[in-house]
Parts: C-alpha cells; structure tokens; sequence
C-alpha cells in the first residue's frame, strides 16, 4: 500500500473527525499538530524498525500510545484510534508490509495500514473491564510455517499493576491473523497452570527458535527463563546457569537455532546484592552461562548503582554483533559485542552522568538530563548501522554501528539555548500558561521532567530554567505578574516539589522551600498546586500548599499562611476586579477580595479547575468522578450556578482572552482501563450552550493543560496525558453549532449549593472520602500499618459504593492483619464518621479511629463499624468521644484474617 503524504492523510482525519461529531459542519474543523516541545519526556517500553521498509519507526510508551516515524526518527506523527495508551511490543507480519500488531494493556490491537491507526483484536479475551486490565498483553508472535497463526502472552515489561483480575501470563492463540483468540493456558511461576488463573506470571518476553518453530521462550518477571516444545501450550523452566529470576530482556538468534541471550538486572539485598550480566545459551537453554566480559560489574547495596542491563538488542543480519546498557545511575554506558557477546567494549554514556564510566568514550548530548539508562534498544533488520535505544526521556540514535550517537527526540536550535522537539513528546501534561504582558513567553508544566519547559520564543524553542535542585518531580500551575515575574508550583505525588519564581523575565529562575521561606521542605511531603498573581503589584501572589492559602509580598522569598480553614486545590483571578481571586476547594468555591477572606458561593465539588473571563464571569469543573454528581462544566454569573457540560471526565477549562463566547474544554481518564474513555477536547462558539468535539490529529484524547494564546487568540494549546502537547488554530469566523452539553434539571442547584459545614474554619478535612482521585491508591489514603502476613491496599475501580472507586484492603497469601488510612490534624473531642463498608473472605472488617499525642503515642482505638465475611455495602455513622490529650486522629480500614475489606463515601464532622 502506498504512503500517503503525511499533511493530506491528517486532512483526511480531520474530516473523519468532524463527520462523526454530533451537529457540527462537515467542512469546518480544527486540526491539530505536535507543538514540538523539546524532546520526548516519558517512559517509553519498545522501539521497532519495519522489515518491509528500513525508514518506518515505531515507538511504545507506558502511557505515551504510538508514534510513527517515516524517516527513521528524524521526525515523528501520531497514531490514532488507539483505545487504550499503555503500549507494550511490536511486531510486524511477515509478508504484509502494513500490517502490525502490538500488545498493550488492553490486550493485542492491530494496524493494517503501517502503524498510522489502531484498532483492539479482542475476540475471545474476556469482557473490556472498566477500572481495571483484564487480559495485558506484552508481545505477539507468528507462525512462521503459518501466518495466519499467532500466539499472545500476557504480560507488560513496564511492570504495571492493576487491580480487578488481569490474567497475566495467558497464552492465546489466534488461527485466522488475530479475527478470534483462544486461551491456550495460563504459565504459573514453575511453568505449570497455578491454581488461580489469575496467579500467573507477568511474561515480559517472547522469542520463536528460528529452526524448531514449535519451540517457544519466555522471560517472566521475578522468575526467569521458561521454554515450551509445544508451540506454548505447556512449558518448563529453564535455570541451569543462571541467577535469581531478574531477568529484563531475552533475544534469539535469527538462523542458528537454540541460541539465545538474556540480560539481568541486579539482584539481591543490601550487602548480598549482586550485579546484573548477560547470559548465553547454545543448547535450547538446558545451560545458560555468563558471557560478560568487559561489562560493569559493579554491585552496591543500591539497586540504582548496580550494574544492570534492562536492554539487549541482536543484529538479525549481522548476528554476532549485540548491544547492551548498564543503566546504574552513576554510569548509564551502552555497550557494543562484535563476537556474540564473548567481549564486550562500551561505545557510549551522558558527559553529565558517567562519573564511573569507562574514559574516552563518546559522550551523548540530550535535553532531558537523565542518563543512559536505557530499555527499548534494536538494530535495524534493514541495515546493520542503525541501532536505537530508548529510555524514560529521550531516544538515541547510531547510524554507524555504535561509534557515535544523537538524540532524535529534541535538537538544539541554531542561535540559541533552546532545543525543539521532533514530534514525539510523552510528557503528561498538567497545565499550559501564556504570560499575556510578554506572549512570546509560555511556559509548561508535566510530570516528571517536564515541570517547567519555558519558551520565550514564541514556543519555536525550550529550555529547563528550574533544573535546580531536582530536574525531576513535575510542575503544577504558573502564574504570570507582569512582563518579568513568574512563579510555579512543583511536586508531584504527594511529594512538595517547591514553588519557582522569577523576576526577571524568565532568565534564571529560583526553586524555595523549607521552613525558612514559610514552605513545607523541598522535596517533603505535601502538595503545591494553584498559583495566581496581580499583574499590578507582581511581588504578591498566593498559591496553595498542602490544601492551605499562602501569600508572598517579597515576589516568593518568604510565604505566609492566611488560611487554614478550607482545604483549597486551584486558583484564578479576576481580570475584570483587580485584586480579586477565585479559590476551589473540595467542598465550595471561595471568592477572595482582600487577599486574605475567602468567601464561600457554592459551587462544583470535588476542587477542579476553574478560569474567570474579561467579564468577570467564573468557569468551574466539577470533579465528583464516575457516577456524575457535580462533574462537567459550571458557569457562576455572580449570582447563580448553570450547568453547561457534564461529561464525567472533564478535568479543564479555557476562554478566549478576547472573545469570551468562545471556549474550549478537556477531558481525562486514569490510564488503568482496557478501554479509554476520555473523549478529547469540547468547543463552544456560544458561551457555553452547544459543544463540539473538535479532536482531528490527536494522538491522545486524554489530558490537562489547555489554553488560548493571547496575543493570538486564533491559537489554541492542548496538553495530552502522555502524548505531549498539540497546537491548533481556531478561527474566529469558525463557529459551530453543536449540541446541547446539558438539560437543566431541578436538582442542578442542589449540587452547587454552599456546603454550611465545610467552609467553617476550625473543622477537620478528610481529604478525598469518596476515592475519586488516585492512581495505586486513593490520595490521601497513606496512612499504613502491618502487623501480620501480608497486605495490599489499593484503590479498586471495580468496586465502589457511590462514586467511581474505593479504598480496598485485601490479605495477600493467607491471614493478615493491618490497616490503611487517613490522619486528621486537629484538636477535637467529639468526632462523626460516615460511610459505607464492605468485605468478603474470611476476614474480620473495621472502620476505627486511632487517636495520637502531640509526639505521636497512641491513646485509643475506636471501632466505629463492623463487616465479616462476604457481606454487601452497609453504610454507618458513629460518633466518637476522643481522649483529652488528641492532637490528631487516623481514620482507619482495618483488616483481621484472609480476606478483604472496603471503604467508600467517608464523611467526617466534628466540634472541639
């Protein structure tokens, strides 16, 4: 099939797109386009180069989906139609040149047109799970003597997680080219079923022999090596020779049958670890042995700074030359055999990193600042040459054999500092801000290393200004004052990443925290997220730390609480009223007048995004998850609450600085479902009252950061949550006439109303009762405590009271006992919780308080609620009289035996 012009195949997709939204002009779109931010930014799982055509590139991400490059990475596109993002190995057919598969979380999806579109193959794998994986798959192999035939392992490199039921380490099988897929059998630790489906092996490799087709090898986390004579129906272990099950990569040789090599991370604890290596066989793997001479060996009680090789990449036309990447922190070298790995020799590390890499080796130029700790690798099966290998931030390149490299995800822009992206970004983007005083400068806040990219360019190139004292730990919101005064907030997790601040238009910036400047320490526990500033006076802005209101008047060298009574999230301020701001919280809106009042007027819960237009009008996203509540998108007109959209995954809004009538709206899922459904970015061209979707050219309908350009209102910014940012223009003279985002009804006003009990200062904050938010675990639910065997707490979108997830704590491996929980910072002597609990197994359930001293002794424990056995919700509320001497006090779900409990829709109230 032939390639279509890259331009023409997005004006195709555009007009794809614009068909099927509901109401809107089938000639008038929006196409959107990679912004280009400097380099790639997220953790990438594969890498593949086509048989069929040498120049075709594609690259995986944990949460980045696809990009696709047809000129050997010198620049990249996106993928579309993907329904799921977590994106595991490739592999192309045969002899159809265009056709290609990929695992995925979500299970194995295919492209029949080169990688450019994707679609799931699920037929025969269980039912799509909302909230959870049901089946990943890492990689898919075919039949060589039948290539209609195709075997899938269940598995995922990254090492993802889940709750619900994944059923890692499936085998399926798929006798008509993927249309319909049948288990063969679950591979348990010793290669044999375990007694639960769901107990198998995470299968992070496969490999076909190249001479005895039947014959099948797997690598499996935490195990080893696994091999199957029967075309992966049964399989055995194979360990002669080799260490702990630390396994990372395993490749075959293309023509010599029974060889293969697998490389190890470290393994081990403490003094006991021991470095990682790389391991042949020539026997089918019945003996393995060492075959790392000239590797680092080096084996410290750190993981991070033992020698370990997460990357192995074959030659398949020159088989005897093999690559590898010791990725401790301080070396990161890859290394390059000409011999079959008998020796050797590094060709590679980061000038910046390699403190214990060998001398006079090349030294790699990237933007992103992380070393050569590299995973995807593979040589070209076009041309020996080319060797790529990728990591969490960038990808590298040799286009002669290993002896020197490039980035090819950001290049430096000539004339300056800046570096410019290639078009495959994987930052998850958080927010985006254009400084309206100065509109060449913008900065951008992601996850990770991506915390603060700051153009002053008009966004053709990007610098990292705040690397200093951690490139790492994301941004949140910035906050614009003026032509020369910025601040950030940083951190990410629960970890306070500081707040940055510049006043002198973006050259050097400052990152504070600590005691010192009135801030939590850098780095410390916490959260800073909203920031807002007066452009009239730019040395006083206020940001949120911790759910507190905090003030600067010196531009950010020292910070003051001035609010300790509401539990906040984001800020906005008024460009209509001067000094006024709006505050989100978790229970109402406040507006603040004075710097220092806030005043409560209702409003969406759940402390969403919120944006204030030139007229003073307040936008606010409600953020009460899954089953609806307040979710979607709100307008507050000074004096009443409508409801203009409510799609239960809206996260942000944005208003066109000069035309206020338009607006744009985004929409983000969790990445943790076989199905995304995330449905991109809404247009509105009338205040409000009908929305389009306007999503031709993403590569990701998942994200956050979104914008008007305000020197250029034409120009609008999306941020995706793993597929970096995109740019489009929206003409003022494009005005749509979509449909309706919402039918008033009766009980809008019940839901926006002021929260009487919550607004009061003095009263305790639970942050976070009905477990919307969180990945692993429902934020703010980290309170943890083990007293017997083993417990896993996790947020289960599978099982929820009311909302879209819960707190769950379940025994693993027999009888527990344990808790997780949430502390309550406060004085108080009479406290009320509420909620509903549930539990199952052979386990006894509670719902408790335990109350704390100042220096943290216990002083009593409270059950509040009781479950046993496998019981259904029952929702409590009990009043608790603490001791005198309470200071603070964790709500606690306690776990007693071999089962699991659970806790949803918490409530508490209390009085001193």
């Amino acid at each position: 099939m032939r390639i279509l012009d890259h331009s023409f195949a997005l004006i195709l997709l555009g007009l794809l797109a614009i068909a099927l939204s509901p109401g809107a002009p089938a000639a008038e779109s929006l196409v959107w386009q990679p912004l280009n931010e400097a380099a790639c930014g997220g953790a990438m799982t594969a890498l593949s180069i086509s048989p069929h055509d040498g120049r075709r590139v594609l690259v995986a991400g944990d949460m980045l989906g696809i990009g696709i490059s047809a000129d050997l990475g010198d620049t990249w596109q996106c993928a579309n139609g993907l329904p799921c993002y977590e994106i595991a190995d490739f592999t192309w057919h045969p002899t159809e040149r265009d056709e290609v598969w990929a695992g995925s979380m979500g299970g194995p999806m295919v492209s029949r047109d080169g990688g450019r579109t994707w679609a799931a193959a699920r037929n025969g794998f269980p039912p799509v799970s909302a909230g959870s994986y049901s089946a990943p798959i890492e990689k898919i192999l075919f039949d060589p003597r039948d290539s209609r035939r195709l075997l899938a392992f269940g598995g995922s490199s990254r090492g993802w997680e889940s709750p619900g039921k994944p059923l890692w380490g499936a085998v399926w099988e798929s006798r008509d080219d993927g249309g319909s897929w049948s288990r063969l059998t679950v591979v348990g630790p010793e290669g044999t079923p375990p007694a639960e489906e769901t107990a198998g092996v995470n299968l992070i490799a496969a490999v076909r022999d190249p001479v005895a087709p039947d014959t099948v090898y797997v690598a499996a986390r935490g195990v080893g090596i696994l091999v199957s004579t029967d075309s992966g129906t049964s399989w055995h272990p194979s360990r002669t020779g080799l260490p702990s099950g630390a396994v990372a990569r395993l490749v075959a040789h293309p023509t010599a049958g029974g060889t293969l090599w697998a490389s190890f991370a470290s393994s081990g604890i403490g003094d006991q670890r021991r470095a990682g290596d790389v391991y042949r066989t020539t026997d089918g793997g019945t003996t393995w042995k060492p075959c790392g001479s000239g590797l680092a060996h080096q084996a410290g009680t750190d993981d991070n700074f033992s020698s370990r090789y997460g990357a192995l990449a074959i030659s398949p036309l020159t088989p005897d030359v093999l690559f590898t990447n010791d990725g401790a922190w301080n070396t990161g070298v890859i290394y390059r055999s000409t011999d079959g790995g008998a020796a050797w020799q590094a060709v590679a590390t980061k000038a910046n990193i390699g403190h214990g890499a060998p001398a006079g080796i090349n030294a790699v130029t990237t933007f992103y600042p992380a070393g050569l700790g590299m995973g995807p690798s593979i040589v070209s099966p076009v041309d020996p040459q080319v060797v790529l290998f990728a990591n969490s931030e960038f990808i590298v390149r040799s286009r002669d054999g290993g002896t020197t490299w490039e980035d090819i995800t950001a290049r430096p822009v000539a004339g300056g500092d800046g570096w410019r992206g290639t078009g495959y970004s994987g930052l998850c983007s958080i927010n985006v801000r254009f400084n309206p005083a100065a509109p060449d400068w913008v900065v951008l806040n992601a996850m990770d290393a991506g915390k603060l990219l700051q153009s002053r360019d008009g966004m053709r190139s990007w610098t990292i200004p705040a690397a200093k004292p951690n490139p790492w730990m994301g941004g949140n919101d910035t906050a614009f004052a003026g032509p020369t005064t910025a601040y950030t907030t940083l951190g990410q997790h629960g970890t306070f990443g500081g707040i940055a601040t510049t006043t002198d238009g973006g050259a050097t910036w400052t990152v504070r925290g600590g005691a010192e400047n009135g801030l939590p320490k850098a780095e410390g526990r916490g959260d800073a997220t909203g920031v807002c500033a007066s452009p009239a006076h730019p040395e006083v802005a206020w940001a949120v730390v911790n759910g507190d209101l905090l003030r600067t008047g010196d531009a950010g060298g020292h910070w003051r609480t001035v609010d300790t009574g509401h539990w906040l999230t984001w800020l906005a301020s008024d460009p209509s009223a001067g000094q006024r701001f709006y505050a989100a919280g978790a229970f109402n809106i406040y507006r603040c007048d004075d710097g220092a009042t806030l005043v409560p007027i209702g409003g969406p819960r759940g402390g969403g995004r919120i944006a204030v237009d030139v007229r003073g009008i307040l936008y606010a996203v409600g953020n009460e998850g899954r089953n609806g509540g307040s979710s979607g998108l709100w307008r507050h007109d000074g004096s009443a609450w409508t409801r203009l959209l409510a799609d239960r995954f809206l996260v942000n809004v944005a208003i066109d600085p000069v035309d206020p009538t338009r607006l744009l709206a985004c929409t983000n899922e969790d990445p943790f479902n076989d199905v995304c459904d995330a449905a991109g970015v809404y247009l509105s061209a009338d205040s409000g009252r009908t929305w389009t979707l306007m999503n031709a050219g993403l590569g990701m309908l998942r994200g956050y950061g979104l914008a008007f350009a305000p020197a250029d209102h034409e120009q609008v910014v999306f941020g995706s949550f793993g597929r970096g940012y995109f740019t489009a223009r929206w003409p003022a003279a494009l005005r749509p006439v979509g449909t309706p985002g919402w039918t008033p009804s009766d009980e809008d006003q019940d839901l926006v109303g002021i929260d009487p009990l919550r607004h009061e200062p003095g009263k305790p904050f639970l942050a976070n009762g009905g477990m919307e938010n969180g990945a692993g675990l429902p934020t703010g639910w980290d309170s943890r405590w083990t007293g017997e065997g083993q417990l896993r707490a996790f947020r289960d979108r599978t099982i929820a009271h009311d909302g879209r997830a819960s707190l769950a704590l379940a025994s693993v491996g027999g009888a527990a006992k344990g808790s997780i929980g949430q502390t309550v910072e406060g004085g108080f002597a009479h406290v009320t919780v509420g909620g509903a609990l549930r539990s199952a197994g052979k386990a006894r359930v509670l719902v408790a308080l335990q109350s704390f001293d100042a220096g943290w002794k216990p002083l009593d424990f409270a059950v509040v609620k009781m479950a046993e056995g496998d019981s259904g919700w029952s929702t409590f509320a009990g009043e608790v009289v603490l001791p005198a001497a309470t200071a603070r006090f964790n709500v606690l779900l306690f776990v007693e035996g071999d089962g699991c409990g659970w806790l949803d829709s918490v409530t508490l109230a209390a009085a001193p």
